[in-house]
C-alpha cells in the first residue's frame, strides 16, 4: 500500500541520491539501516515511517524532516 507520504518520502530519496551521485548501499551504511528497508522506501511501499527513520533520512541528506516530507517539483524516477 502506498500512502501519499510514503510516495513523497520515496520522490525525496530517489532525487536526492540522484543529485548527490549517492546509492542506496552507501546510505544505509551511513545511517546503519537496512538497504531493503531504505529500498522499500524509496520504492514509496512503506506503510508507516517511524519518526527516528525519517530524521536519520533526513540528517544524511542535510535536510529537515518537513523538507523530507514536502513534494518538491524536481522528480527523478
Amino acid at each position: 500500500m502506498r500512502t501519499e507520504t510514503a510516495e513523497i518520502v520515496g520522490d525525496n530519496i530517489r532525487m536526492w541520491l540522484f543529485l548527490n551521485h549517492d546509492t542506496i548501499s552507501k546510505m544505509a551504511d551511513g545511517i546503519q539501516m537496512s538497504r531493503a528497508t531504505l529500498t522499500e522506501l524509496k520504492a514509496g511501499r512503506s506503510k508507516m515511517i517511524q519518526f527516528k527513520t525519517l530524521e536519520a533520512i533526513a540528517s544524511y541528506f542535510n535536510v529537515s524532516v518537513p523538507e523530507l516530507v514536502t513534494k518538491h517539483h524536481l522528480e527523478v524516477s
